[in-house]
């Protein structure tokens, strides 16, 4: 993912820090955010608030978080939806 980064060019800042903010509220808050990236709170902190750079490989991490929790959420709805089917021909 790194490599494709670097090859294809630079996302916007503004796109680093919207997934930063999307994988801290997958993750509760800021705190646990942290310590899903083994990071300090500081640190973390700062990003969010725009103060620091995010580095990439922190930004790819929160994109895994991000794509994880989707795809939680996608297989959830097609359980439902499966369940819901089921109600329904009974």
């Amino acid at each position: 993912m790194i490599l494709f980064l670097a090859q294809y060019g630079q996302m916007s800042v503004g796109t680093y820090r919207k997934i930063l903010i999307e994988a801290r509220n997958v993750a509760g808050n800021e705190s646990a955010l942290a310590m899903r990236l083994r990071k300090s709170e500081r640190e973390v902190v700062n990003w969010l608030l725009g103060n620091e750079p995010i580095p990439v490989a922190v930004f790819v991490q929160a994109l895994d978080i991000v794509i994880k929790n989707q795809k939680r959420h996608v297989q959830n709805t097609a359980r439902f939806l499966r369940r819901m089917r089921r109600r329904l021909s009974a």
